[in-house]
C-alpha cells in the first residue's frame, strides 16, 4: 500500500474540503504522462479505498464540459479499459446515483460508437456539434454530472477523514 506522505504540520492544514483529491493528487503527478506499464505499478499497489478514490478522480478532473464527458467517456471504455475500475470506486462510495449516471453515459457512448463487430468509431467533439440527439443527452449528463459530484466528493472527503490511515503516512 502506498501512502502519502507528509509531516503532522502540513496535515493540520489539510482542507477538509478536499482531502480526498490531496490524498491521490501526488498519485496522480507522479504516473502523469508515464506509460501503461508505470501506472499499472502503481494501481496496483494502491488499497480498495484509494483506488476507488483515484479512479474517480483520474475521470473527474477531465471532466470540465459535456464534450469532455463524451469524448474521456469513450476513452476510458474503449482505449485504456480504466471503465470498470471507474464504475467500482464509485460504487465503493456506495453512490447509487452517480453509478446510474455513469451507465447513462456509457450507453449513450456505446450505442453511437461501438459497432457491430466490438471495435469503435473515433469519438469526437464535432460529433456532438454534427448530431443534435448525441448532443441533448450527453449535455443532459453532464448537467447532472455537475451536480451529482460534488455530493460523491463530500462522500469520499468524510471517508478519508474518517480512514486517514488508508491514505496518509505521518512522517
Amino acid at each position: 500500500m502506498i501512502r502519502v506522505k507528509m509531516s503532522f504540520a502540513e496535515f493540520r492544514t489539510l482542507d477538509k474540503q478536499s482531502i480526498s483529491w490531496q490524498c491521490v493528487q501526488p498519485l496522480t503527478m507522479q504516473v502523469r504522462g508515464q506509460n501503461f506499464e508505470v501506472k499499472q505499478a502503481l494501481v496496483d499497489q494502491l488499497n480498495e479505498a484509494q483506488l476507488s478514490t483515484f479512479m474517480f478522480y483520474v475521470y473527474h478532473n477531465h471532466i470540465g464540459s459535456a464534450a469532455e464527458l463524451y469524448w474521456f467517456t469513450q476513452y476510458y471504455i474503449s482505449d485504456i479499459k480504466a471503465w470498470p475500475a471507474i464504475k467500482a470506486g464509485v460504487r465503493f462510495y456506495s453512490d447509487q446515483v452517480m453509478s446510474d449516471l455513469l451507465e447513462e453515459a456509457e450507453g449513450i457512448v456505446v450505442q453511437r460508437n461501438q459497432k457491430e463487430d466490438g471495435s469503435w468509431c473515433e469519438a469526437k467533439p464535432s460529433d456532438l456539434e454534427q448530431d443534435e440527439g448525441l448532443s441533448r443527452a450527453i449535455q443532459a449528463v453532464y448537467d447532472k454530472y455537475v451536480t451529482v459530484s460534488p455530493r460523491l466528493i463530500e462522500t469520499m472527503n468524510a471517508y478519508v477523514s474518517q480512514h486517514l490511515n488508508e491514505f496518509i503516512e505521518l512522517v
